[in-house]
C-alpha cells in the first residue's frame, strides 16, 4: 500500500544470468532497509552467499524451458505483501516474490542512440534503492515517448540545477580524454549493477573514473557518451537533443576507443556469464 517493494531486472546470455549475485545482493540490501523479511525458501536469501546463485539459476532455467526461450529478460519483484491501513510499526513478515520473463528487446542501432534532455527532474535521495515506487521514472518515460518514436532512444533526467544526472532506465557515462565520469549516488542516481561493473573494468584497464554531475556548460569537454543498464549493457550515444529537437551535443566518428575497449570487455564477460 505504500510502495514498499523492490525489483531487479537482468537478462541471460546462453541461458546464464550475468552478475546474478550482484542483483541478489542489491535486492537483499533493499529488503533489509525496508524491513522486508525474506523467507528461507526465497532464492534471494538462499543465493545470498553464493556467487553462482544456484537456486535462482534453477528457477530461471525452469522459466526458460516453460516459455520455450533460449534467453530472456527477467524481472524479480519482492513486495511487502498484504497489510492493513496505516504505516506499519514492525517488519513485513509475509512478502510476495515474483519472477517474470519477457522476450529480449530488439538490438540497439549499431551506430548508437539519441539522448533527449527531459524537463522532469530527479528525486533526490542519499542512497537510492530500486523500489517499485517508480512514478518519477514513469513520468519521464511518458515525456520521452512524446519526443521520439525511436524505441531505443533514452532520456536525460536532470537535477534541480539542470545537471545531467542519469537516464530514465540507465546510468549515463561521459568520456573526457582517458577519463570517464558518471553522477555520484548521493545525488539520487541508482547504483546500477552494470554501472558498478564499468567502474571496476575501467580501473582494470587503467581508465580513470570520476563521480560528478555533468553540467551542460561543460559539453565542449565531452568526447563521448554512453549509457549502461543490465538489459542493453553498454550503448553508445550519437546525439543529445533538446526539447525542440535541436542538437545539444553530437558524437564523433568512429566511436570513442575508450567506449570500444569497455564494450569489448563487457561482451567477453557476458559470454562467460559469471
Amino acid at each position: 500500500m505504500y510502495g514498499a517493494g523492490l525489483f531487479e531486472t537482468f537478462r541471460t546470455y546462453a541461458g546464464k544470468p550475468f552478475l546474478p549475485a550482484r542483483h541478489v545482493q542489491r535486492l537483499r540490501s533493499g529488503c533489509e532497509r525496508l524491513q522486508i523479511e525474506l523467507p528461507r525458501t526465497s532464492p534471494a536469501r538462499a543465493s545470498g552467499c553464493d556467487m553462482d546463485c544456484p537456486e535462482l539459476r534453477e528457477i530461471l532455467d525452469r522459466l526458460l524451458r516453460a516459455n520455450g526461450m533460449a534467453d530472456a529478460v527477467f524481472r524479480y519483484t519482492v513486495s511487502a505483501g498484504p497489510g492493513g491501513a496505516g504505516l506499519p510499526r514492525g517488519p513485513y513478515t509475509h512478502p510476495v516474490e515474483l519472477i517474470v520473463p519477457r522476450p529480449l528487446p530488439p538490438e540497439d542501432p549499431r551506430d548508437g542512440i539519441v539522448l533527449h534532455v527531459l524537463g522532469i527532474t530527479q528525486a533526490s535521495a542519499a542512497r537510492r534503492m530500486k523500489t517499485t515506487a517508480y512514478v518519477n521514472n514513469l513520468l519521464a518515460w511518458r515525456e520521452l515517448a512524446e519526443r521520439t518514436c525511436e524505441a531505443a532512444d533514452e532520456g536525460i533526467v536532470t537535477d534541480e540545477a539542470g545537471g545531467w544526472v542519469e537516464g530514465v532506465v540507465s546510468n549515463l557515462w561521459f568520456i573526457t580524454g582517458d577519463r570517464i565520469i558518471t553522477a555520484p549516488t548521493d545525488c539520487g542516481v541508482l547504483e546500477g549493477v552494470t554501472r558498478g561493473w564499468v567502474a571496476e573494468e575501467a580501473a582494470r584497464q587503467g581508465i580513470a573514473v570520476g563521480f560528478q554531475v555533468m553540467q551542460p556548460h561543460s559539453l565542449g569537454e565531452i568526447e563521448g557518451i554512453f549509457s549502461t543498464n543490465a538489459v542493453r549493457g553498454l550503448t553508445p550515444v550519437v546525439r543529445v537533443a533538446d526539447a525542440c529537437g535541436g542538437t545539444r551535443w553530437e558524437g564523433r566518428t568512429p566511436i570513442h576507443p575508450v567506449f570500444s575497449a569497455l564494450a569489448a570487455a563487457y561482451r567477453r564477460s557476458c559470454a562467460g556469464a559469471h
